[in-house]
């Protein structure tokens, strides 16, 4: 990609196909079973794209969050962000489907989650990992296209054709449609499987950690093509370890922390500098760019040890 811009415009996504009549239910404060804390954000009406009720998640025997209720709405963008084991992959993945919540319900754009068909929930819902290895020497645009599988008898036509055209245009990655992705670098690997998640053109996308690899430039480039769905009205979640990014670009943090998650909006930096605080054991201040590191942080050395090993 060298030579080229990394990004040539926003990238304009078919507009959401369903009408949202589900209320949204959004976590405010503490979002544990049992928990109570004062609201860190304020309530609104739109309707949840996704969410959860009551919902428990983890790996195996292992809880990491516990009876949360939530609800992403379409057009907003929040970051899920947390230490390291908090339960953000975790999070997503159950969201996604691939892999059962421990209680509670899942539910995507007002419907069970358990009740949709996978075909129909993958033309809605898009899912990236935190990895995706790459096994065989598809070309750029073939993997790319594998986005439209879930359209079936339309993912080889002309609307198809312009949508991959449109995604490598907008993340720039035209000069490299015919290199195999066997053969592409870290940075440019994650941007093809970005690539590919776009070409799938659903309601709601999740991404766990989609800044990895990425150069600087490339980091700014893909927040501005996740906030730009947003403003369409798509509902979008990533998971980040990047929290300036975060707060830059997306409308609420949902900060996960022992068990809990706090959803804050841009509007209170202060209750947001807070509660990042008590979750990564780290002084936040608040500047006019929003919460950012104290300079000093002697705080973390004692908080670096696992809380709660696996059973």
């Amino acid at each position: 990609m060298s030579g080229s811009p990394p990004f040539a415009g926003s990238l304009p996504l078919p507009p959401l196909r369903c009408a949202l009549g589900t209320p949204a239910l959004v976590a405010c404060g503490r979002a544990s079973s049992g928990g109570s804390g004062s609201p860190l954000c304020s309530s609104h009406s739109q309707a949840a794209s996704i969410g959860g009720e009551q919902l428990t998640v983890g790996r195996g025997p292992r809880a990491l969050l516990n009876g949360l209720n939530f609800g992403l709405p379409a057009g907003e963008c929040w970051a899920i962000v947390g230490r390291n084991g908090s339960g953000k992959s975790t999070l997503l993945t159950t969201l996604a489907g691939l892999i059962p919540a421990l209680g509670g319900e899942v539910s995507v754009l007002g419907r069970a989650l358990r009740a949709w068909r996978r075909p129909e929930l993958a033309r809605r819902l898009g899912f990236l990992p935190q990895a995706q290895p790459m096994m065989f020497p598809y070309t750029v645009a073939e993997f790319v296209g594998l986005g439209r599988v879930p359209w079936n008898r339309d993912r080889h036509g002309p609307a198809s054709a312009g949508i991959l055209d449109q995604v490598l245009g907008a993340l720039g990655l035209e000069p490299l449609r015919s290199c195999p992705v066997t053969a592409l670098s870290g940075g440019e690997a994650q941007l093809v499987c970005i690539a590919q998640l776009l070409a799938q053109t659903t309601d709601i996308l999740l991404l766990d950690e989609p800044l990895s690899h990425l150069d600087l430039p490339h980091q700014f480039g893909v927040m501005r093509q996740l906030r730009g769905l947003a403003d369409q009205g798509h509902a979008v979640a990533l998971a980040t370890h990047d929290l300036a990014l975060a707060w830059r670009f997306c409308d609420r943090l949902l900060i996960l922390d022992r068990g809990e998650a706090h959803l804050v909006g841009r509007q209170d930096p202060e209750e947001a500098a807070k509660t990042l605080s008590s979750a990564f054991a780290v002084d936040f201040v608040v500047d006019d760019n929003g919460p950012r590191f104290a300079a000093a942080v002697p705080r973390v050395a004692r908080h670096l040890s696992i809380e709660e090993p696996c059973p």
